[in-house]
């Protein structure tokens, strides 16, 4: 349906995103936020299903609009070759405005 999970993983893989998933959440229903931050920069997936929000919620805990920078991939693969070599770049630009 929505193509959230690649066709081919294996049940322990499954597993272990389930629980990052749930540990998400759990950390999400968890968070207090003190002071919201003056800016964030959300590195967000092209393929996301989220289509709601473009800021995922994010614009509630910034002082400033939320940049998004649109990395190609979903959640996942955006962390895995080929797409980390589009993520990679990107962060380091803003890592070095802050180094």
């Amino acid at each position: 349906m929505f193509n959230l999970l690649p066709p081919d993983i294996e049940h322990q893989q499954f597993r272990h995103l389930l629980q990052v998933f749930q540990n998400n959440i759990q950390a999400l229903f968890n968070y207090k936020s003190k002071n919201p931050v003056n800016r964030i920069i959300l590195f967000r997936a092209s393929s996301s299903v989220f289509h709601d929000n473009p800021t995922l919620g994010w614009e509630n805990f910034s002082i400033e609009p939320v940049q998004i920078i649109n990395i190609l991939g979903d959640h996942y693969t955006m962390l895995a070759k080929p797409y980390i070599s589009y993520l990679q770049p990107a962060m380091n630009e803003y890592l070095e405005q802050v180094d």
